[in-house]
């Protein structure tokens, strides 16, 4: 285990936490309501719909990109995405049932520039269908990268917006 990327990565972690539980709540001009950051919103950047662990360098991402988020949020005036979906939501029951849910997803969009390239960034929000309180769920820099000849090239993608 190399200490000086573990170092790096709960500095991030503690910074990424301390920034996103200094947030509370945003206005959104796309939703034209408040946008919650809640506990949920932050468990989900760390863990999946099926409750594993992100990988160290999925959470890196995600931390890192944390305050574009928020601008993001603020700034945008529509949104690029929209799914209605079905999913479990609260606690399992005594027979290991959870109380199956509609939930609406929003994705924004936006180029940020970082160092010296542009990363196109995702950030989503969902909202309980029967709700009013919309919630910062996901966020991240949209690419996936591969290895041709040797050389890490990042590819654009578009991946399943529940699992984000």
């Amino acid at each position: 285990i190399n200490m000086k990327t573990t170092d790096v990565y709960k500095k991030l972690f503690e910074e990424s936490k301390s920034f996103y539980n200094s947030i509370k709540v945003i206005d959104s001009p796309a939703l034209n309501s408040a946008v919650h950051f809640t506990a949920d919103g932050f468990h989900h950047l760390r863990y999946s719909n099926s409750r594993s662990s992100r990988t160290k360098k999925e959470r890196r991402n995600k931390f890192a990109f944390l305050k574009e988020a928020v601008e993001i949020l603020k700034l945008s005036t529509t949104f690029q995405e929209y799914r209605l979906t079905t999913a479990p939501i609260g606690t399992m029951d005594l027979k290991g049932f959870r109380t199956m849910t509609k939930i609406e997803f929003y994705g924004f969009w936006a180029v940020k520039k970082r160092k010296d390239s542009m990363i196109r960034v995702k950030v989503i929000v969902r909202r309980v269908i029967n709700s009013d309180t919309y919630i910062f769920w996901s966020l991240m820099p949209d690419w996936t990268e591969k290895v041709i000849n040797g050389q890490t090239v990042k590819y654009f993608a578009s991946p399943n917006i529940e699992e984000e």
